[in-house]
């Protein structure tokens, strides 16, 4: 898997499923590394977005997340999976303080 992550990979889909397999190792910060570079490529991406909101804790959404979630909100309005994240990440961020 480590060729995979130094990889030259030109598709933010490639990434993002590396992404996740990385994730499911327990290999959390070489997949937001992956996830990264697949927002470079594709910005407008809203599943790499929502990868990276959800990459620092499977279970939890971070502050730093509201920012990129509120993009992907603006750039796919339809999607209630970004909308539901957002929710969840402000109503985090509230009850922490």
């Amino acid at each position: 898997m480590n060729r995979a992550t130094q990889a030259k990979a030109r598709f933010p889909e490639t990434l993002s499923l590396l992404a996740q397999v990385l994730a499911d190792e327990a290999r959390p910060m070489d997949a937001l590394s992956l996830l990264v570079r697949a927002h470079k490529i594709a910005p407008d991406n809203t599943d790499v977005i929502l990868l990276m909101a959800r990459s620092a804790s499977p279970s939890t959404i971070t502050k730093d997340a509201i920012p990129l979630l509120e993009s992907g909100v603006a750039i796919a309005p339809q999607r209630i999976d970004l909308r539901a994240a957002l929710g969840e990440s402000v109503s985090h961020v509230r009850e922490d303080g």
